[in-house]
């Protein structure tokens, strides 16, 4: 495997930080019109709390790294990781 040049590295980073807060910001506006439909439609409610985790899991990695704060990061996961296992006891109890 080829070594990456300072430049090329930091490019690369520069493009996967990029393509992370475009992520971030998809997924909020998705989360946002799912969580209104799941208001009229009850049955899809596990679909915006997946996407809330995911968004949450994201956006702990953007303070991370982007921006360089490290105390919401944790708090992030912490609240992801919430979430994954609550929505996983939901389904388990059929709900």
């Amino acid at each position: 495997m080829k070594k990456l040049s300072k430049k090329k590295y930091i490019e690369f980073n520069k493009e996967i930080n990029d393509m992370a807060m475009f992520l971030q910001i998809i997924l909020v506006i998705f989360l946002a019109i799912l969580s209104i439909c799941s208001i009229f439609l009850p049955s899809i409610e596990v679909i915006p709390e997946l996407l809330l985790a995911s968004a949450l899991l994201i956006m702990g990695y953007n303070n991370y790294i982007t921006y360089k704060r490290r105390g919401f990061t944790l708090l992030y996961i912490v609240a992801a990781i919430a979430t994954i296992v609550i929505v996983i006891i939901s389904i388990i109890n059929g709900i």
